[in-house]
């Protein structure tokens, strides 16, 4: 069984609150966890998620555990500069990979909101892998009940195993919630580790 690591539930104090089911975030606000690990399993991040402008021109962060220094940086899942949604896995001595779903294959419109889901295996036969989902399933669907259907994209690389980091969780930012941050809608932000079950 899978085990939540975090889950954005609370309202932030500075972040918009409305009757939508969102929280709404206006690129200064993020919200924070307790200070805990990740562990080495697999992992799943699924999310919610509406941005005014997926392709905005700025990096734009879901959920991380990134810290300010080198030295807590572990993973992140973020929106590119040109809507590629990103994984990004840093081990304990800062080398590691990146792996994206192209703006093509999310096909994403600005303002809608959709579920993403991003499964990384951290190690298979071949090393490590990453599967990117998206769905159109609305915000009342729980995260057990979504369609997911076939990953849009699939990438490899060699085994990473994420840094060791003790640092806060950060929903809507990186870099402990200074940089980065997302613009927009997000609904349900959740991080399993050791595989996402519906069961």
């Amino acid at each position: 069984m899978a085990t939540a690591l975090a889950v954005a539930s609370a309202l932030p104090a500075t972040a918009a609150g409305d009757d939508d089911g969102y929280i709404t975030l206006s690129g200064n606000d993020y919200l924070t966890s307790d200070t805990f690990g990740h562990g080495n399993g697999d992992m799943d991040f699924i999310f919610y998620a509406a941005a005014d402008d997926w392709s905005n021109g700025k990096l734009q962060t879901v959920v991380s555990h990134w810290g300010s220094t080198t030295d807590n940086k572990a993973l992140r899942v973020h929106f590119s500069t040109k809507g590629h949604l990103q994984l990004v896995v840093r081990d304990d001595k800062g080398s590691g990979h990146t792996y994206s779903a192209w703006e093509g294959d999310l096909d994403l419109k600005n303002g809608r909101g959709y579920w993403f889901r991003v499964r990384f295996n951290s190690r298979n036969s071949a090393g490590s892998a990453v599967k990117f989902y998206v769905s159109k399933d609305p915000i009342t669907k729980s995260p057990t009940s979504v369609k997911w259907g076939r990953a849009v994209r699939k990438a490899t690389s060699s085994t990473v195993t994420p840094h060791s980091s003790g640092t806060r969780w950060i929903v809507g930012g990186a870099n402990d919630g200074q940089d980065d941050r997302f613009r927009g809608d997000l609904g349900y932000v959740g991080v399993w580790r050791n595989g996402w079950s519906t069961s």
